[in-house]
């Protein structure tokens, strides 16, 4: 009796460990939520006629998680939103064009230069974030 109970318990165990279902901690959740976003957008063409505009926005995003397991989305005005990739340092990749760049500085603030065009012109949209605390 007591050499069968023995061998029970040896088998149960495993069992145990292997049955406990835990979620692994997605690093990229603690970036994730609503931020506010302070967006300097400059406009340049240097064509026949040329012309320049700057512009500040300030507006209320958000940060989600993407579809891939180190993707990250990033909604920084009504009308632009970027989906990269993070690593568990907080450096961002996965940008349009070799000219932009960004990282999280903390779990509460993060960096984006983003530079679209050619020689002739583009758009630069320096963005500037804080993470908003939830009121409990």
């Amino acid at each position: 009796m007591r050499y069968s109970m023995k061998i029970m318990i040896m088998l149960a165990f495993p069992c145990f460990f292997y049955s406990c279902n835990r979620e692994m901690f997605d690093y990229r959740s603690k970036y994730t939520g609503n931020w506010s976003f302070i967006v300097e957008i400059s406009e340049v063409n240097t064509d026949s006629i040329g012309y320049f505009a700057y512009d500040t926005i300030c507006f209320d995003g958000v940060i989600g998680l993407g579809d891939d397991p180190d993707g990250i989305l990033i909604q920084y005005t009504e009308d632009n939103t970027v989906v990269l990739k993070v690593n568990e340092n907080g450096k961002l990749s996965g940008f349009s064009s070799h000219y932009s760049a960004g990282e999280f500085i903390s779990n509460n603030k993060v960096h984006l230069y983003l530079r679209n065009g050619g020689i002739g012109g583009g758009v630069i949209h320096v963005v500037n974030g804080d993470k908003v605390k939830q009121v409990e």
